[in-house]
């Protein structure tokens, strides 16, 4: 299951600006294709990161995880020349995904995987071998 497609991303930025980032044709339109290999990268890093937390793939997508995806595939798009502002966004992305990782931040599931934990000991023995009424006699 996808977090963004390329409707996300249209939805989200501007048409001249992926016109310009996607369009290797010189046709004046958005490929479909450049985006969608972009997105693809774009899931795989953050999958990275969840995945060291949550079992993959997820059975509900969160609505922030379309906007992180979304800004990491524009900022992978740019290659070497991200505006300061895109770059910022993708920053910020993976910071707060580097926090999912380590248990800072949650995606709001239940991780169902994790045993649960009663702190508690419990010691397993053998049954005596000589009772109460034994051991008077010494």
């Amino acid at each position: 299951m996808s977090y963004a497609t390329a409707i996300d991303m249209k939805a989200r930025f501007k048409e001249s600006e992926l016109i310009q980032l996607t369009d290797f044709q010189h046709d004046g339109t958005i490929s479909d294709s450049v985006l969608e290999a972009a997105l693809s990268d774009a899931h795989a890093e953050v999958d990275s990161f969840i995945g060291s937390r949550y079992p993959l793939p997820l059975a509900t997508i969160p609505e922030n995880l379309t906007r992180l995806v979304c800004s990491i595939a524009r900022y992978r798009l740019y290659k070497d020349s991200a505006p300061e502002h895109v770059r910022k966004l993708y920053e910020d992305a993976v910071g707060w995904l580097k926090s999912l990782a380590n248990g800072t931040v949650s995606l709001g599931q239940v991780v169902e995987d994790e045993p649960a934990v009663d702190n508690v000991a419990v010691v397993y023995s053998r049954p005596a071998v000589f009772g109460d009424d034994w051991s008077n006699k010494f």
